[in-house]
C-alpha cells in the first residue's frame, strides 16, 4: 500500500466498523519509540509486540477527519474497474 489508496480500516469514530478511506501515510507508534530508546540508552529490553521495531500506526482521511489506526489492520481496496496497464 502507498500513500493515497483506498483502505478499508476499522474505525474508532463508528465502533470499531469496518469502512472505507484515503491512506494518508504511516508513523511509528510514540510508546513503542520510547521502550526503543530506552534499549538504547540503558540496555531495557523492549516489549514482545515490537521486538522487530516500532508499531507502525497509519494516518487516513475518512469523512473529513483523519483517522487511525494499526497499520496491520489495514486491507487495500481492490479496484477491478480500472485498468492497471495505463
Amino acid at each position: 500500500m502507498k500513500v493515497g489508496d483506498l483502505v478499508k480500516f476499522p474505525c474508532d469514530f463508528e465502533g470499531y466498523q469496518i469502512k472505507i478511506g484515503i491512506l494518508l501515510g504511516f508513523r511509528d507508534n510514540p510508546a513503542d519509540l520510547k521502550a526503543w530508546e530506552l534499549r538504547a540508552s540503558h540496555g531495557v529490553a523492549v516489549p514482545g509486540y515490537c521486538k522487530e521495531g516500532p508499531r507502525q500506526i497509519a494516518d487516513i482521511m475518512y469523512g473529513g477527519c483523519v483517522a487511525a489506526c494499526w497499520a496491520h489492520n489495514l486491507e487495500e481496496v481492490k479496484n477491478e474497474s480500472v485498468n492497471e496497464s495505463r
